[in-house]
């Protein structure tokens, strides 16, 4: 009976719900415990009672003692079974938080300890490894976008170093074969496809031809140094916004000699265009081991447009110098028109007249024609002469302002019979912008010496000091009134003017009618330096 007692104990023990098995169980010990009590007092007293007579107070002793026994069994029961329990609810908790804490302080796979059963440590270590495997998935996939990430920035940094040399190449004043050679090579050095070439449209043959390649094979670059532009290719990719990608060049039936010559897999062809004008193709070609991909196709992209800027921009300088060439020749034809045409011409007439006075008998008429006739050729000698100084290279850069001067001097006003002195005192070296300066005023007041003065003797006068350099120039000329050629607006006064304002510096000019001209400006050098 009593093993049959326990059997039916033990299987409700097993059938406890799984969810609140350590509270279920829990109370069932301490049931268990209190009925084993109760019986053991039963159990007790009936024996006494029915084996002994007894009196009333010694089954009152008796009892009492049992009492005692039997609250000390029961205490020393319950902190055994309180510590069995507790050591089970503990030390898996203590398992799991000592595998936590390892995973958190060292990082590594470390796996937290699972337990059999369905109660709550059980379910908790279950969930914490589930936990963690999802934590490790988030970890290596944050990782891996990283990573990914860092290779699009590196990527993206390439191709804008590439495309910022493209840039700085452009605007350099080199050729424009040069150029885009230059550029050309910049492209494919630093790109994985690295062959390619560069084709121009000729607008007088309409045909393409290559002004620039990288790697191509030799039979290749002779093959395609001139293509028509009614070739299916060439058609094909400028009808294209941005680019046309041939997938594989060998089966390209248009035209089987390209497929034959090049060992490539894919080729990109990309026109070169400003605005809607067609000016070129640029092509390049991907490896077996390569194929292009969208952001590459579209750097290439943005690279043949700089290309195309980079030739409108030689086309925009090439018009520009011959505009230039062209102003060049007019201002030069106003000058002669002015200056020695004018004084040709009135040579002419003075030599008429004079020849009509000396058909007469007048000869001393005829002798101050004569005179004036050589006048007049001699300052049309003398504006040819500064012409001619005006069409030479200005030795002002490579010179300085000193030799640049004493040039002037012995080149028009020395030729012209005029006597000219140099003299400089302190450092004869001056900051560039000071050069330029001081030389166009120093030019400026010469020639207004050489075509209005008469003079018979010019002096350049340039002193410096440690804040600021002097610049005087007097010629022993006929002078002028001072209001009228300031209200005038002649004798380049105002653009004198201008200029040593611009700079910080001041002019002065003394001069009257019969006197001779000194020109002083003060340049300060200090700011300039």
């Amino acid at each position: 009976m009593l093993s049959s007692f326990f059997r039916h104990l033990h299987n409700l023990w097993q059938t406890l719900n799984p969810r609140r098995s350590l509270r279920a169980r829990l109370a069932l010990t301490f049931g268990l415990l209190v009925l084993m009590l109760t019986v053991g007092l039963v159990v007790s007293l009936e024996l006494t009672a029915v084996n002994q007579t007894i009196t009333l107070n010694t089954l009152t002793v008796r009892l009492e003692r049992q009492i005692w026994v039997s609250g000390l069994f029961l205490t020393v029961t319950f902190v055994i079974v309180a510590w069995i329990i507790a050591g089970h609810i503990a030390r898996p908790l203590r398992i799991v938080a000592e595998a936590a804490r390892e995973l958190h302080e060292k990082e590594q796979e470390h796996v937290i300890p699972t337990f059999p059963g369905q109660d709550e440590v059980a379910s908790l270590s279950r969930s914490l490894n589930i936990l963690v495997a999802n934590l490790r998935t988030q970890q290596k996939a944050l990782r891996e976008a990283n990573d990914l990430l860092e290779q699009r920035v590196t990527e993206r940094t390439r191709q804008l170093e590439i495309l910022y040399d493209v840039l700085e190449i452009g605007n350099k004043k080199e050729a424009l074969l040069t150029l885009l050679d230059r550029a050309l090579r910049r492209i494919l050095q630093e790109s994985r496809a690295g062959v390619g070439c560069i084709h121009l449209l000729d607008q007088d043959s309409q045909q393409m031809k290559m002004v620039t390649h990288y790697q191509l094979l030799q039979p290749v670059v002779a093959a395609y140094a001139c293509i028509p532009i009614n070739l299916p290719i060439v058609q094909d990719t400028l009808q294209q916004e941005s680019f046309w990608l041939i997938n594989d060049v060998r089966a390209a039936s248009y035209d089987p000699e390209l497929a034959r010559l090049i060992n490539h897999q894919q080729a990109l062809c990309l026109p070169i265009r400003r605005g809607e004008r067609d000016l070129g193709i640029m092509t390049v070609f991907a490896t077996e081991s390569h194929f292009f991909e969208r952001d590459e196709m579209d750097l290439f992209s943005s690279l043949a447009d700089q290309l195309g800027i980079m030739i409108e921009n030689d086309r925009l300088r090439q018009q520009a110098e011959q505009l230039s060439i062209v102003d060049e020749r007019n201002r030069l034809a106003r000058e002669l028109h002015d200056s020695v045409t004018q004084a040709l011409y009135s040579a002419t007439l003075f030599a008429e007249a004079g020849q009509k006075q000396a058909q007469a008998g007048n000869m001393d008429k005829a002798l101050i024609y004569l005179d004036d006739v050589l006048g007049t050729s001699r300052q049309a000698l003398k504006e040819m002469r500064l012409l001619v100084h005006k069409l030479r290279p200005s030795t002002l850069e490579k010179e300085g302002l000193i030799r640049a001067l004493d040039q002037r001097l012995k080149a028009v006003e020395g030729r012209a019979g005029i006597e000219q002195k140099l003299v400089v005192t302190g450092s004869q070296t001056f900051p560039a912008n000071v050069e330029e300066t001081l030389y166009h005023i120093a030019i400026e007041a010469l020639n207004n010496s050489l075509k209005h003065a008469q003079a018979t003797a010019v002096s350049v006068i340039i002193e410096q000091t440690d804040d600021a350099v002097t610049l005087q120039v007097t010629d022993n000329g006929q002078g002028f009134e001072m209001e009228m050629a300031v209200s005038g607006g002649g004798l380049g006064l105002t653009s004198m003017q201008e200029r040593i304002t611009l700079k910080g510096g001041t002019i002065a000019i003394n001069t009257a009618h019969g006197q001779g001209t000194t020109i002083t400006a003060v340049l300060p050098i200090n700011t300039h330096s």
